[in-house]
């Protein structure tokens, strides 16, 4: 903070000899002799280092915001719609698995997602949210991720550097690279050849001086009116996010800073960004002379209209992206994965204890001891050992079935796409994670609760099965039906999943399926106690066995329920 202080100091010292020299330099012009305006030109010395202060502030500045959000949450401003496009651009071009959106939403993504997100790029955003959504089912790419993290989490000087070669780069706050990369637009060859040849008109016009002297006058304003024209009816403006192009630039030059590098766990990055950068440099340059702020320089404006400057910039730009949109896709990639490395490398320096998972190939099952769920302070840790099959929970309402449900879900996730879990131990083999938790029903598709509870059902039945053992995770399976037809049909469908390659773990308030299922589930519930003093009280602690209490009706005593109706809804239940 002082060294930045000292530079702020310097800038204005400098810049007030600047005014200094200057002054003098008119002064004794005018007064003395002319041979002091040459003054000015030493004027440049103090003005220069001005800047070269300015600069050394600007980076302290930005070191110190580093170092100060350094394993804490960031507060910026998301738009997950922009976060999502560059998965979604990647799930229609490959067959990879990937979580759908009920999964998703039901294990609280969006939530989960802020959590993680300490990136200073939008490529880092988009690189996150696509890992989160496409789980990986190899342990070698997983093991070189946690290398990564490890190292930006020891490394404090290589993380730092390249930090703030990622602050420079930046985020784009309206619009995001990925569809310039990923979204084939309209191609305008002929434009390039119209420009080029436009722009050569006006030198064309000034070669017939000797021959028509000041008549020369009337084609040449005939090509300016031509030119500008062009330039405000089928200009850059017109055509695509001048932001995009800007951004992409930042991109490439990050990569030229990337090949200064030089580090042993880095050099798979580094070499093939060296092969990229050299093939993509240009693509820099030229984005110079496209979206230059008008107005500031009036003689600069004429001439950028008159020679098309801008236009023939980028059409020569598109034609060089779009040769070279593999490598930039490619890139982009990279540059994404640093950040986001770093960005969960920080989370991981804010969550302090987590463990690596133990995955196991050659059986199905989860074995986990001190689970907890990352987004609820002073979380209390669970155990849990589920062999082949799977396990019923039961548990009146609000005692934390659900939200130990997502932890399982998300302690999946974790070990899947960051090698970390949040618990003391995590056993268990690769899984496509597939959840049925908080289906709704929707009036726009005129679509009730239960028959959305069908289909959410249907889509993990249909995965069952297939490459991936399944890891089924159900709340209150079919609660928008009957109580009959509910008991049997998921009866049947959680013997039919257990046969398909698939641990399912269901939460229930019918304890019959407990019964019913036995053979082939193992029985798990939480509890709670309720008493008119304390009033509703929960451990929030598993336990094997079956959960023999109810609260649904002492709730609404507690809530302050007429008395009538507690006492009758009570009387009915020991009818029973």
């Amino acid at each position: 903070m002082m060294k930045e202080k000292i530079y702020s100091n310097l800038k204005f010292l400098f810049l007030a000899a600047t005014a200094v020299v200057a002054y003098f330099s008119y002064t004794f012009g005018r007064n003395v002799d002319k041979i002091y305006y040459a003054g000015f030109l030493l004027a440049l010395i103090p003005l220069y280092c001005s800047h070269y202060f300015t600069k050394g502030r600007d980076r302290l500045k930005s070191l110190r915001i580093i170092e100060e959000s350094w394993g804490e949450p960031s507060n910026k401003k998301r738009n997950l719609e922009i976060a999502r496009r560059y998965f979604d651009f990647l799930s229609k071009e490959s067959k990879e698995v990937y979580m759908d959106d009920q999964t998703w939403e039901d294990l609280d993504m969006d939530e989960l997602y802020t959590m993680l997100d300490r990136n200073l790029t939008s490529s880092g955003e988009q690189v996150l949210y696509h890992y989160l959504r496409t789980p990986l089912f190899e342990e070698e790419a997983l093991l070189f991720r946690d290398k990564i993290i490890k190292l930006f989490q020891e490394d404090k000087e290589l993380r730092e550097r390249i930090q703030l070669a990622l602050h420079y780069v930046g985020r784009m706050k309206d619009d995001d690279l990925s569809s310039l990369l990923w979204k084939e637009t309209e191609s305008k060859p002929y434009m390039r050849l119209i420009s080029n040849v436009a722009a050569t008109l006006p030198l064309v016009t000034l070669l017939l001086v000797p021959f028509i002297g000041s008549l020369v006058f009337v084609p040449f304003v005939m090509c300016f009116g031509l030119n500008a024209y062009i330039h405000t009816n089928h200009g850059v403006k017109n055509d695509v996010s001048i932001k995009a192009l800007r951004y992409l630039s930042e991109i490439i030059r990050f990569a030229g800073l990337l090949c200064q590098e030089d580090n042993e766990t880095l050099k798979p990055y580094i070499e093939e960004v060296k092969d990229i950068y050299e093939k993509v440099k240009a693509i820099a340059r030229g984005n110079s002379n496209i979206g230059v702020a008008e107005g500031v320089d009036m003689l600069y404006d004429y001439g950028k209209t008159l020679f098309l400057i801008e236009e023939r910039s980028y059409y020569r730009v598109r034609e060089d992206i779009k040769k070279n949109r593999e490598l930039l896709k490619r890139l982009y990639r990279i540059v994404g994965e640093l950040d986001c490395f770093i960005s969960i490398a920080s989370y991981r320096e804010e969550l302090g204890d987590f463990t690596r998972p133990d995955f196991r190939t050659d059986q199905l099952g989860i074995k986990v001891e001190g689970l907890i769920h990352p987004l609820i302070e002073e979380a209390v840790p669970n155990n849990i050992s589920i062999g082949q099959g799977g396990v019923i929970i039961t548990g009146s309402n609000m005692s934390g079935k659900s939200t130990f449900l997502r932890s399982i879900g998300i302690s999946a996730l974790f070990a899947q796409t960051f090698y970390m879990v949040l618990a003391d131990k995590y056993q268990a083999p690769f899984y496509h994670i597939m959840t049925s938790i908080s289906p709704s029903d929707s009036v726009v598709d005129g679509k009730s609760y239960y028959l959305r509870e069908a289909e959410s059902i249907l889509r993990i039945l249909n995965q069952c099965g297939k490459k991936y053992p399944v890891l089924c995770i159900v709340d209150e399976i079919f609660r928008g039906t009957n109580p009959v037809e509910r008991i049997s049909a998921s009866a049947e469908i959680m013997e039919y999943i257990i046969k398909k390659n698939t641990t399912a773990i269901i939460a229930t308030h019918d304890l019959e399926l407990t019964e019913l299922m036995k053979d082939n589930y193992q029985c798990y519930y939480f509890k709670e106690d309720i008493s008119d003093h304390e009033g509703i009280q929960f451990d929030y602690k598993i336990r094997k066995g079956v959960s023999n209490t109810r609260n649904a009706i002492k709730l609404l005593a507690y809530l302050g329920y007429p008395e009538s109706i507690v006492q009758g809804a009570e009387e009915r239940v020991s009818r029973q």
